[in-house]
This record gives structure tokens, C-alpha cells and sequence, in this order.
């Protein structure tokens, strides 16, 4: 993508962002494995230490969300260069403050420089 005024002003933006609000999670990327002798499923974990900014989802929007949404759940806001795989898998999950949350939904802001996930507590 060609960087322009537009582009440019969302970076600074989202920088200033980031520099007012940021915390440090992590980002585990979740590969699993069946076994079919023994019917068993195994998980290897790989992390990646990530800014992002977090919120929590409020009650008016759990409540206007006709079960989309619940109480606990969270937004992350990550930067695109900042995580390992795009788009999020939702095999994946984010780790703050020793709370393991997985990844329910993601939306890409438009000029692909943020990622929004949606997470809930696993």
C-alpha cells in the first residue's frame, strides 16, 4: 500500500494511541495435533510479547448485542505489524495479566494498520 495523507495521519494517530494507552500481552499462537491412535489432541504453544490496548466491552453493548457479546469480554487493540500471523486465527489467544482470553472475532481497521480483536476468557 502507498503511504498518503490519509495513511500518514492515521499512524500518527494511532500512535499517540498507543503511546497514551498501551500494555504489554501476549499473543500465543496455538498449533494442534490429533493423534488418531490414541484420539488425543495435543497444543505447542509459540508467544509473542505484543503492545496493545485493551477495553473492556461495556454492559450497553453486552446488552445491545443480542448475545454477541458478554460480560468479561474485551477488545484488543493490536497493531498490524505487531502480531505474527494476519489474519488472527481464532485457534489463537491473548494472555494479560495471566488471564488466557481466545479470539472470537477480529475486524482489520481500513487501512490495515490495527487489528480489533474480540476476546473472552477461555
Amino acid at each position: 500500500m502507498t503511504a498518503n495523507f490519509s495513511t500518514e495521519l492515521l499512524s500518527d494517530d494511532l500512535a499517540a494511541v498507543f503511546d497514551d494507552w498501551q500494555e504489554q500481552v501476549t499473543y500465543r499462537q496455538v498449533a494442534s495435533t490429533l493423534d488418531p491412535a490414541t484420539e488425543t489432541r495435543s497444543e505447542t504453544p509459540t508467544d509473542t510479547l505484543v503492545a496493545a490496548v485493551v477495553r473492556s466491552i461495556s454492559s450497553r453493548e453486552v446488552a445491545d448485542a443480542a448475545g454477541m457479546y458478554r460480560v468479561g469480554d474485551v477488545w484488543v487493540l493490536v497493531r498490524d505489524s505487531d502480531i505474527p500471523e494476519r489474519p488472527p486465527r481464532r485457534t489463537s489467544r491473548i494472555v494479560r495479566a495471566g488471564e488466557v482470553y481466545s479470539i472470537v472475532g477480529y475486524q482489520r481497521s481500513g487501512y490495515g494498520l490495527s487489528w480489533q480483536l474480540h476476546c473472552r476468557r477461555a
